[in-house]
């Protein structure tokens, strides 16, 4: 039981999930944001229900993408990975495309009504998009040149999820750094995608590529009025790129670059925090309002620990 277990936790890449929850979360402090900087607005609490219950349904459906991604690539691992679950045979192909398809429309009704309402068109539209993507990339990813793209959107859909959720509610003065954020999401998942492509033959592509991973970030520091908080991440990513390099030498060390730079997720998270604290830090002080002090530490804290998690699970589980 335990070992069919394992090859199901393989199977879905939880490891990876840390840096879906830091995303959404990063969007969802962005709303909260918005909330509280609209007068005569009452101000939920950032630890609601609804955060939670969207948290599980995103993982769901980045499980349900990870799954249907080993069985649409059946014969191409069968021939390069014949050690993942499903050409090993220590999965079904057809139990796990059933599992698969089944996570995928419980993950999104989740998602749609983690607002507490029967329909909200907003967010209907959103994960109707995501669950298109996830489908598409799916399906259609070997040796087309858009899936990198399409992977893309995925991950930038996730922050405007968190945003759409937090503000659903109400009409509030939207942030331009939520949509700044997306692309440099967007963008990064392109070139880790990439990567990723050349995991098994890796070409000088793949290597020019990577080089664009040091300047990605950059919109995040200089767009939002610059903030020592988001320079101090933005270092510490650098460095973390650095140490992988260094730590994984190309060719033989594609792999577990990749896996590094899917850790880094969160730590574009933490830049964003610094957007966030500044957004907030007027309120800090006036008045005992517990929502900004929730804001204010989960921008703190989530990031750093969802990138904690996610080297720590990536021990037992492999990332890729």
């Amino acid at each position: 039981m335990k070992s069919n277990l394992k090859q199901w936790l393989v199977l879905t890449r939880c490891s990876n999930l840390p840096t879906v929850w830091s995303n959404v979360i990063s969007g969802w402090l962005l709303g909260m944001a918005a909330v509280i900087r609209t007068p005569t607005v009452v101000v939920p609490s950032a630890l609601s229900g609804t955060l939670f219950i969207l948290l599980l349904g995103i993982s769901l459906l980045y499980v349900a993408g990870m799954i249907l991604n080993d069985v649409f690539d059946y014969e191409w691992d069968c021939a390069n990975r014949p050690e993942r679950p499903l050409p090993s045979g220590l999965i079904s192909r057809s139990k796990a495309k059933w599992v698969g398809f089944i996570i995928l429309f419980s993950g999104a009704l989740l998602a749609v009504f983690s607002v507490g309402r029967f329909f909200n068109p907003s967010i209907f539209v959103t994960i109707t998009l995501l669950v298109i993507f996830i489908l598409g990339y799916d399906v259609a990813h070997k040796g087309n040149p858009l899936a990198p793209v399409i992977m893309g959107a995925c991950r930038a859909l996730l922050p405007m999820i968190g945003f759409i959720v937090a503000t659903i509610d109400g009409i509030y003065a939207q942030p331009n750094i939520v949509y700044v954020y997306a692309v440099v999401l967007g963008i990064y998942t392109y070139a880790l995608t990439w990567v990723a492509k050349y995991e098994l033959t890796p070409t000088k592509n793949s290597y020019w590529i990577e080089r664009l991973l040091f300047l990605i970030p950059l919109p995040l520091i200089v767009y939002y009025n610059y903030t020592y908080w988001s320079l101090g991440a933005l270092i510490f990513y650098v460095l973390w790129i650095i140490f992988s390099n260094r730590r994984h030498p190309t060719p033989s060390g594609i792999s577990a670059r990749v896996a590094d730079r899917i850790a880094a997720f969160s730590l574009l998270d933490f830049m964003v925090s610094g957007a966030i604290l500044l957004m907030i830090a007027q309120f800090c002080g006036t008045e005992p309002m517990i929502q900004v002090k929730e804001v204010a530490w989960l921008a703190i804290l989530a990031p750093p620990i969802c990138f904690g998690m996610t080297l720590w699970l990536r021990k037992f589980i492999p990332s890729t």
